[in-house]
């Protein structure tokens, strides 16, 4: 099976900054096909569900943007526009459930842009955006609201925001007309946690929030009838006994959603959880070590082979076979500047 493989990360716009790349998943191998000029710091990738677009966040030093890119049949990229966001460091991209705007989560701005897509996928100007307000636990950290990620629910009627700053998860709706969010609930997270990414159960009813300023995950029960979210379990994503500085980053989960996934930036590792059945809760397997750098993010292949991390501090992708769903270390490496993102399909 031959996959198409986008990279984003941190690079000036006179450097390729997306990067196109086949991966065949019978050898496990990666190989370069081009890449695109013309956007600086793409640190965040999103595809979408119709698999014709690939939009990217510019933390640009002339003003954060969202771009949108064509994908044409054999993979490439054609550059189709882009808009301004409304804060600074846009990190994270979401299509709403009906596949019409495009979410774009802004973790300086504390807020959430909405952009309406034209039925070709092309971007309209923002035509609104909400904004979080209050602190957290921290002063170096959370002394104002830093939303992270923006994720739809299972049902589609939820939007779900992971507020670093904050130590909330944000739920919106959105309105009857479709034109924004808006707000409904807020759950708390643990004190001084900073939730940043979230990943829900694949057979539903329970959803897992990677907290990156304590390295941690939480487990909560989740049920979008009458809207009700539990704090059943939050577990260190590190292993016993490292003192270390590091910070959690990216989660996944398995297909069959018998596997977690998460990764720690500092301990330089993936960190992995056996799902119990029944009732949702993990517990840890082991902590893979991985070449890749301060592991920012990485992605499972759909056939659930391989993992792929990107090493944003070593310049590489590591590719990572899957034994019974455990990475085994060291993978194979494939060199790439400054890599914060991947998307895999």
């Amino acid at each position: 099976m031959m996959y198409e493989v986008y990279v984003g990360g941190y690079q000036s716009p006179d450097q390729a900054g997306i990067h196109h790349l086949h991966f065949d998943s019978t050898t496990g191998s990666l190989s370069y096909r081009d890449g695109v000029l013309g956007i600086e710091n793409p640190s965040y990738l999103y595809w979408d569900r119709a698999r014709s677009h690939l939009y990217a966040v510019s933390e640009s030093s002339q003003g954060p943007k969202v771009f949108s890119y064509r994908v044409q049949s054999d993979g490439s990229l054609v550059f189709e526009n882009s808009e301004s966001s409304s804060g600074g460091s846009p990190c994270h991209l979401m299509e709403t459930p009906d596949g019409r705007a495009l979410l774009t989560t802004n973790y300086m701005g504390g807020s959430v842009d909405w952009f309406h897509l034209d039925e070709t996928g092309r971007l309209f100007p923002r035509s609104s955006h909400v904004t979080h307000v209050g602190r957290g636990l921290r002063d170096d950290r959370q002394s104002e609201p830093h939303p992270h990620s923006s994720w739809v629910d299972p049902s589609g009627s939820y939007i779900l925001v992971p507020d670093l700053g904050l130590d909330r998860l944000v739920v919106y709706q959105i309105d009857p007309e479709g034109q924004t969010l808006r707000p409904f609930a807020q759950v708390k997270s643990p004190a001084g946690s900073g939730p940043r990414h979230l990943v829900f159960h694949p057979q539903g009813g329970f959803a897992y929030v990677i907290n990156e300023l304590n390295s941690t995950v939480s487990v909560y029960r989740y049920s979008a009838d009458a809207f009700a979210m539990e704090l059943l379990q939050t577990v260190p994503a590190l292993p016993e006994g490292f003192d270390g500085e590091s910070g959690a980053a990216h989660i996944a989960i398995s297909a069959d959603g018998t596997k977690l996934y998460a990764s720690n930036r500092g301990h330089d590792s993936v960190a992995v959880f056996e799902v119990d059945p029944g009732d949702g809760t993990i517990h840890a397997l082991t902590h893979i070590p991985t070449l890749a750098k301060f592991p920012r993010h990485f992605a499972l292949t759909p056939d659930q082979r391989w993992l792929l991390v990107a090493g944003q501090k070593a310049d590489l992708i590591e590719v990572l076979p899957l034994a019974d769903g455990i990475p085994v270390s060291p993978g194979a490496t494939f060199a790439l500047p400054r890599p914060t993102a991947i998307v895999i399909g």
